[in-house]
């Protein structure tokens, strides 16, 4: 009796992991599908930014520099502004996606749990505040208070 009762759990036991298996892969295709809008979200909004204003206004001229439009940053502010995202790597777009569908802002060991180790060591956190910071430098994600990071939002 008690080897029919151990096949029966070596046969759940299997399934739950075949199961458990399936859903991992499902997880991996639904973040890359997450991560693809996030990047195509924010690159359409930079190209409707970059729209020049004879096409978006309706007739007359297009509004001058000093009577409505922001003027574009010079060389010389180059240290206030964010320098352009390059492309993401596998494990900053895990991040990216993370931390954009968490239903609260996260922090860094909230991230570095799931993604690089489940013991979180210290060492690890610390590369992650340092991943996330960069992540905000580049308009990825936004910091919504002391170690704690949210996803970008995107102004319409």
């Amino acid at each position: 009796m008690s080897e029919t009762l151990f096949q029966r759990i070596d046969a759940e036991e299997h399934a739950a992991r075949e199961l458990l298996s399936q859903l991992r892969a499902k997880t991996a295709e639904v973040e890359e599908r997450l991560a693809a809008l996030a990047i195509t979200r924010r690159t359409a909004t930079q190209l409707l930014e970059e729209v020049p204003p004879e096409h978006a206004t309706e007739g007359g001229p297009p509004p001058k520099n000093g009577s409505g439009t922001p003027p574009r940053p010079s060389m010389d502010d180059a240290s206030e502004t964010v320098r352009p995202p390059g492309p993401l790597t596998e494990l900053n777009r895990k991040i990216v996606t993370l931390v954009a569908s968490a239903d609260r802002p996260m922090s860094p060991k909230d991230v570095v749990i799931p993604l690089v180790d489940k013991s979180a060591p210290r060492t690890e956190i610390e590369r992650m505040r340092h991943r996330l910071n960069r992540l905000v430098t580049n308009g990825y994600l936004q910091q919504v208070g002391r170690g704690l990071y949210a996803g970008a939002e995107v102004t319409q």
